[in-house]
C-alpha cells in the first residue's frame, strides 16, 4: 500500500471526517486504546486482524502489540 498525500491533504481532509466515523472502522488512538479495541475485535471472532500503521509508527505499533521493544 501507499500513501500519496502530503500531510498538510491529510490535515485539510480530517476537518471533513466526523471522529465517530474513524473510530467506528478503526482502531485509533492512543496506544492502549487500539491495544483495546483490536482486543474487542478478537473478542468478537477476528482471526487475524490487520495492523497498519500511518506514518512512522511502526516501531510503536510493534511494541504495543509485542509487549517488546522495538528498537
Amino acid at each position: 500500500m501507499t500513501w500519496s498525500v502530503s500531510p498538510e491533504e491529510i490535515r485539510k481532509v480530517m476537518r471533513l471526517v466526523p471522529d465517530d466515523a474513524v473510530q467506528s472502522i478503526s482502531a485509533s488512538g492512543t496506544p492502549e486504546e487500539c491495544k483495546v479495541k483490536v482486543g474487542k475485535y478478537v473478542a468478537s471472532g477476528a482471526t487475524c486482524p490487520i495492523l497498519y500503521p500511518l506514518g512512522d509508527a511502526a516501531g510503536l505499533m510493534l511494541e504495543t502489540f509485542t509487549g517488546g521493544d522495538s528498537s
